[in-house]
């Protein structure tokens, strides 16, 4: 069967979309920054909570990955930043299909 016509230049009239092409609309979280010197388990657990409440289908639509800053103030097993960084006061808006970085302390050992 053929497929039926997608409208060609005809204002108004339906045209095929592809999915992987459709923007999207960014998400807000609550801001991260006053989690910093709690551990880095529990950091990614509740960020990527919000995160999965805020893309509204369950699904982690930002990845979360985990890094070693170069901070010695804190140890390599707690929180200290994230990339983007977030600020006091303000919702994190992030993309659909980015990345957050938590970065944590780079000082050894853990505790």
């Amino acid at each position: 069967m053929n497929d039926p016509p997608d409208g060609g230049d005809v204002p108004g009239a339906p045209q095929r979309t592809d999915p992987v092409r459709v923007p999207t609309a960014p998400i807000n979280i609550p801001p991260i920054f006053d989690k910093q010197g709690l551990p880095i388990d529990q950091v990614r657990e509740l960020v990527s909570s919000e995160i999965r409440d805020a893309c509204g289908d369950g699904e982690l639509c930002v990845d979360v990955v985990v890094d070693r800053g170069d901070s010695d103030t804190i140890d390599e097993c707690s929180y200290l930043t994230s990339d983007p960084a977030s600020h006091p006061d303000e919702d994190f808006v992030l993309d659909r299909g980015s990345t957050l970085t938590l970065l944590t302390g780079s000082r050894t050992p853990c505790g």
